[in-house]
């Protein structure tokens, strides 16, 4: 089963006799997080503020943050600025403002 699969499903009984019987259930498929960068480059100049974007697909939501040189990036430094988007059920977008 693929992530593809989370949908709601119904499932249906009927044996001539009315009504019919049904039920709907929504099928949740976990996978491992998808990260897609927009731009695999950057150059901005010395003094110059750069952009980074990521956007993550998981189930369950993943944890997720930027790490520079094996560190965690703290965004409550006034040299960053991260903003988080909800982009649907599983899909957040992460774009953080850096001064280069």
């Amino acid at each position: 089963m693929t992530r593809h699969c989370e949908k709601y499903y119904r499932c249906m009984a009927y044996n001539e006799v009315e009504p019919p019987a049904f039920t709907v259930i929504k099928v949740f498929v976990e996978f491992a997080p998808e990260i897609y960068l927009p731009h695999k480059r950057i150059g901005p100049k010395k003094g110059m503020e750069a952009i980074l974007e990521c956007t993550v697909t998981a189930f369950p939501q993943a944890v997720s943050y930027w790490q520079k040189d094996g560190k965690t990036i703290i965004t409550s430094r006034p040299k960053y600025r991260l903003d988080v988007y909800m982009e649907g059920d599983n899909r957040l977008t992460l774009i953080s403002l850096v001064l280069a």
